[in-house]
């Protein structure tokens, strides 16, 4: 595993510095917390849903191969990679699944989806502990932006963590005008996330 940490800036101001120091890269972004939900639906012809851990193989290495390719192309704009690119991923994919498929299974990690005909579009996680959540890994195919779908992915993700009794609900965004996608959901911000990585800093979401 990479060397990483994350911490609230407004509470341990100096360990941006330290970290510089240490010669890992630091980012600071905006970390929200959810007031009151603003519930968002899916657009026409998609489904958002809950993956569950008897997820077929195929379909769940569709699904992982999202993010990677979403957090590749930065940014908001539409880019190139969709449904091909993320099939021949997954088709190439090495990782053992048995550790999320567990995590599935003890509900430490909420994995939804939105999909349409040619397969997943979206996904995201929340990672539910002790009444408080964390949103990560919120991502759309390259080629599947500017549809809406990250914000039903957002929605969905929240209202499962709130159905389930989770008492707080937050999420680190990787940029301004992302910030502003999660705050038309209801989410306000609160403080600064600090991320301090050994490699590049990988964005959280797209």
């Amino acid at each position: 595993m990479p060397e990483a940490i994350e911490w609230v800036v407004e509470t341990t101001p100096s360990l941006a510095a330290a970290a510089r120091a240490a010669g890992m890269g630091v980012e600071e972004l905006p970390l929200l917390v959810l007031g009151d939900l603003v519930p968002v639906g899916a657009p026409a012809g998609v489904r958002v849903r809950r993956v569950g851990a008897d997820e077929p193989g195929p379909d769940l290495e569709r699904m992982m191969a999202i993010a990677p390719l979403a957090f590749a192309d930065g940014g908001t704009a539409v880019g190139v990679a969709g449904p091909a690119e993320r099939d021949a991923r997954a088709a190439a994919a090495t990782t053992d699944r048995a550790r999320p498929r567990e995590r599935l299974a003890s509900g430490a990690a909420i994995l939804v989806v939105a999909e349409d005909a040619n397969g997943p579009l979206a996904s995201g996680v929340h990672q539910p502990i002790d009444g408080v959540t964390e949103i990560v890994a919120v991502a759309t195919l390259p080629g599947a932006r500017r549809r809406g779908l990250a914000s039903a992915v957002t929605s969905a993700l929240a209202a499962d963590a709130l159905a389930a009794g989770v008492a707080v609900i937050c999420l680190p965004a990787s940029a301004e005008d992302v910030a502003r996608v999660y705050e038309r959901l209801g989410f306000r911000r609160a403080a600064q996330a600090g991320i301090g990585e050994r490699r590049s800093p990988v964005s959280r979401d797209r």
